[in-house]
Formats: C-alpha cells, sequence, structure tokens
C-alpha cells in the first residue's frame, strides 16, 4: 500500500508507524519477532537479555545462534527500514523442561522490555496469562465497521479480526504465558529495543530453554 491509499483501513494501518515512512511504500503483515535464552543445569540466572544477540552470534554459551533461536538480524535493532508494532508478547518454555523448573523460574523472574533507555513494561511471568481471553460479545470489524457478537470473522465482510485468539505455533509447544498490550507498544525505524530477565537465586535442576515472542504488525519500507 502506498501513504497516498485513501481506505479508512490503510489509513488506520500507516496510522500504526506515524512519521517513519515518509517517501516509502509500505509492506505490512502480522509477524513475531521471537528470541531465545537457554540454561544449563544448575545454572544461575541474574542476568538474562534476549533480541540483543543476532543469528550467527555466540550466545553466553559461546553456541552461535540459528534462525531456530531467533530472527533478529542485528544487535537490538531492526533492519532499516522496518518496524513494529507488538500487540502481544508469549513467553514459551521449552517441551523438555520439568515444570518445577517451569514455574520456580516464573515466579522468581521479573522481565522487563526497553525501547531505547526506557521501559514500557515490566512484570513477573508467572502473573501473566496462561489461557486467550474470552470473545467480547460485541464486536466492530475494522474493516466494513460492521457491528456483530459471537464470531470472529465478519458476518458482512468475510474479514477476521486482528485480535489473536488463540496461542502460536512455533518452538517446541512447552508451558506459555502471554500479555496482550492495551496500546500498541511500537517499535519504529532503528531505535534499540531489547528484554531482560532478573532471577537472582534461581537455578534450574535440569536444561531449560525459553522463548519470547513479540506478536503484531511488522511494516517494512520499499522504495
Amino acid at each position: 500500500m502506498t501513504l497516498s491509499d485513501p481506505t479508512a483501513r490503510q489509513r488506520e494501518l500507516r496510522d500504526e508507524f506515524p512519521g517513519v515512512y515518509a517517501g516509502y511504500n509500505l509492506n505490512i503483515q502480522t509477524g513475531v519477532l521471537w528470541d531465545s535464552v537457554q540454561l544449563c543445569a544448575n545454572e544461575a540466572a541474574d542476568r538474562l537479555e534476549l533480541f540483543r544477540v543476532p543469528i550467527g552470534a555466540p550466545d553466553q554459551h559461546g553456541r552461535l545462534k540459528s534462525i531456530r533461536d531467533t530472527n533478529m538480524a542485528q544487535h537490538g535493532r531492526l533492519d532499516a527500514p522496518e518496524a513494529f508494532s507488538v500487540r502481544r508478547l508469549v513467553w514459551t518454555f521449552s517441551s523438555f523442561a520439568a515444570d518445577q523448573d517451569v514455574y520456580g523460574f516464573a515466579e522468581a523472574v521479573v522481565w522487563t522490555l526497553w525501547l531505547g533507555h526506557k521501559y514500557v513494561a515490566r512484570n513477573n511471568i508467572i502473573s501473566l496469562q496462561t489461557a486467550p481471553n474470552i470473545l467480547a460479545p460485541i464486536r466492530t470489524c475494522e474493516w466494513c465497521r460492521s457491528v456483530y457478537a459471537g464470531d470472529i470473522s465478519c458476518p458482512g465482510c468475510g474479514a477476521r479480526q486482528f485480535s489473536i485468539q488463540g496461542l502460536p505455533d512455533g518452538p517446541p509447544a512447552g508451558r506459555r504465558f502471554f500479555l496482550e498490550f492495551l496500546m500498541p507498544v511500537r517499535i519504529l525505524n532503528q531505535i534499540t529495543f531489547w528484554v531482560d530477565l532478573a532471577a537472582p537465586g534461581f537455578r534450574p535442576a535440569a536444561a531449560l530453554e525459553l522463548w519470547c515472542h513479540l506478536e503484531g504488525l511488522h511494516a517494512t519500507g520499499v522504495q
């Protein structure tokens, strides 16, 4: 789509990324940014960082990260010109992680989402949702503005609401916790971002792997 497109939906999508793409066309799709960390048995989890080690760079154990581990191409920022509007943050534990370690870590850790040098969200994992929200009884279609109840697909034009109703497919399906943001968190062009974890005193009894997914709208500028 171009910035001059007149439809309400196109203007709404353009406004997700204000003031960034003058002179560019926009390719906007639903997308996911992900990164992961691994802990060995009895390894301290005092301070861990995500989205700061790109593909091909070594993690804290010297292991080179692959696309399975992360889709970051740069240290703590997106390629230019790109931006991301985060609607949901999801924590996914590996399927081999023991429940005792999963819940011990979830109770001990505090995570923080940073944009630049300011944090925009902070919480502990154990307090997050583990099941989707129930559908609102009344919904308004984002495309044709029809008002309807119950379904997730609009009876007027057939469009599906953007709001994600289920948990995502992805890495091994272990325990999951997630936070849906009331307003989008916008990672605009070339801004630095990362998520850190602090779980002082926690040490897993066995190996533990954890993914962080940022779900939302991914915008790529095209000349």
